[in-house]
């Protein structure tokens, strides 16, 4: 315990009064004030720690509680009562590594910083009750006041140091270094303390806005000072068990709006695809007399198919955005909303909630069968389509392409499930695809090849096979013959009555052979007797149906080299093909 005489009473006032003459730091908790309730008493405070440092002259303090807060000041107008608020440190101590289950929450002082004689590391733990502060009031600002009475070493400079966010509630009569030292959490701005005694203030808005609003549990502050074993500086500060505890002036405003705002989703379609715009409003109230105060943010929550619900958008001033592929394919997708009003009111997540089902698949088209020959130049194709998804096909467009060449537009974007094609052309290839779209805009993909085709034919027609060998040598067993043959088709329902045959020597003219039976494919082409010799004879042919209808030629003539002279060395046997106009 140290014992102060009167002289070291006005040496330590010289001091203090040469300290309060330097510039004080614009720092977190870096501005002196004077004493706004200095109580006058007969019982000095007695130092009861070991630290070597400078005692201000403090007024007598005795070990009185203060109220928790007091109102300092209040004024209306129409629409705000703005209401300045003192609240007092509800739970202080401070913990030290050097006795690190001890606990001080009875002490008189709060120590921080660093003490080289038995406490050590020394930290302190505040809190503060701010229930009284509405939950929708505007915090305007707020001013942390401590009283500083030890300041060490002597001729001290600003003492930096750190709080953080106490990460669970704590007892001022139990705190001790060994259950608290490690529930500091997130960590405010650092801060600087001047070297001087008696009130010492800072900005603590975002502070308190932080504890009001929610954002950070209220459990009070871990304030951390110099631990620098080297330096050995440490500060000293009353308690709430003295007359000048440490307190909290807040400024804050509380609008006459009290009702809560009302905020509802747009009505969505039956059907949406996986990507969708959802919107949604709000209308704030207020009672009679009082302008609504209009709304800040809204909450947009979500959820598929009965389940949980889902926060979507967090306190967002937008009344708009795009639901992107959070919910599967023929989900019920659900989506609810609330808002919040300037006054701080929170509406409630009231229905009827927005609704549809998710569409994200394509639908599927398919082309309905062609028969192989199609016997007319104009036909009729049609085809059709299946939305998996639920919302139904809304259109198709059809493609087509003739003898393989590329694909071309026949209808696009229609409702319509059949076309008539005019004027195809005979012994042509048609081939079709169909693509779809369905109601919410998903489009199917195009078939990589034709779903179906047809061939337009609608009169008969003959070829003449091809020759093996394709050349007549010496060597044959039969040299003054061959055996032509052919083939021939006709539109379904009709039957071929006759082959007409043709034939070509040598560059010669076309001439007909002879006309053979509907049922008669082959024949033995007696060149000799017919008075050629070697050469190259081509054969082509025509067929007549039932119908009297005769095809043209549509396949290049079938050839047969006579080479009796034997002045052709073929490497390899290929049928001869020209062409007969």
């Amino acid at each position: 315990m140290m014992k102060f005489t009167a002289a070291r009473y006005v040496g330590y006032a010289l001091l203090i009064l040469s300290i309060t003459m330097l510039a004080v730091p614009q720092a977190a908790l870096a501005q002196t004030v004077p004493n706004p309730e200095t109580p006058v008493q007969t019982t000095p405070v007695q130092d009861d720690g070991p630290a070597q440092g400078t005692l201000a002259t403090e007024p007598a303090q005795t070990v009185t509680t203060p109220p928790d807060e007091v109102t300092i000041q209040q004024t209306n107008d129409p629409n705000v009562i703005r209401t300045t608020r003192r609240i007092y440190v509800s739970a202080d101590s401070y913990i030290s590594s050097g006795y690190p289950n001890a606990n001080f929450g009875a002490a008189s002082d709060l120590n921080l910083g660093w003490d080289n004689v038995g406490p050590n590391a020394m930290r302190m733990l505040i809190k503060f009750d701010i229930s009284a502060i509405p939950h929708n009031a505007i915090i305007r600002s707020a001013r942390l006041s401590i009283y500083q009475y030890v300041v060490t070493p002597v001729n001290d400079g600003n003492m930096d140091f750190k709080a953080q966010f106490m990460r669970q509630d704590w007892s001022e009569g139990g705190v001790t270094w060994n259950n608290a030292n490690y529930l500091g959490g997130d960590q405010l701005p650092f801060g600087s303390i001047p070297p001087f005694f008696g009130y010492i203030t800072g900005d603590a808005t975002n502070l308190v806005k932080s504890w009001v609003s929610g954002q950070q549990p209220n459990y009070g502050l871990l304030i951390t000072g110099d631990e620098v074993p080297s330096r050995n500086r440490s500060r000293r500060f009353y308690s709430r068990e003295t007359g000048s505890p440490p307190f909290i002036d807040v400024e804050y405003d509380v609008n006459c709006d009290t009702t809560p705002p009302v905020a509802t989703v747009a009505p969505l379609p039956s059907f949406e695809p996986g990507l969708f715009l959802v919107k949604w409003s709000g209308q704030d109230y207020a009672p009679a007399g009082c302008a609504p105060s209009g709304i800040a943010n809204y909450d947009i929550e979500y959820r598929i198919n009965g389940g949980g619900w889902t926060h979507w958008k967090k306190q967002t001033t937008s009344t708009e955005n795009h639901f992107k592929n959070y919910a599967p394919d023929r989900s019920f997708v659900e989506l609810r909303a609330r808002a919040t009003d300037h006054a701080g009111n929170v509406g409630a997540y009231n229905g009827p909630y927005a609704s549809t089902t998710i569409d994200s698949s394509p639908p599927i088209a398919t082309m309905n069968p062609l028969p192989q020959f199609t016997t007319s130049p104009n036909f009729t194709v049609s085809w059709s389509g299946d939305d998996r998804g639920g919302s139904g096909v809304r259109s198709y467009s059809v493609q087509f392409r003739v003898n393989e060449g590329p694909w071309e537009m026949l209808i696009e974007d229609t409702p319509q499930t059949s076309y008539q094609i005019t004027g195809a052309q005979e012994f042509s290839t048609y081939e079709f695809r169909v693509q779809a779209i369905d109601n919410v805009g998903n489009v199917s993909p195009w078939p990589t090849s034709a779903q179906t085709y047809t061939v337009i034919f609608f009169r008969p027609v003959a070829a003449v096979d091809y020759f093996v060998p394709a050349v007549l040598k010496p060597t044959a067993s039969i040299t003054d013959r061959f055996t032509v043959n052919w083939i021939g088709l006709t539109p379904p329902g009709t039957t071929i009555t006759q082959f007409t045959i043709y034939y070509q020597y040598n560059d010669g003219p076309l001439k007909e052979w002879k006309t053979f039976p509907g049922d008669q494919t082959s024949a033995d082409f007696l060149y000799q007797q017919m008075g050629y010799g070697d050469g190259v004879f081509c054969f082509n042919a025509k067929a007549t149906n039932d119908q009297g209808q005769t095809g043209d030629f549509v396949i290049p003539a079938t050839c047969m080299a006579v080479d009796l002279a034997d002045t052709i060395q073929p490497i390899a046997y290929l049928p001869i093909i020209g062409t007969q106009q």
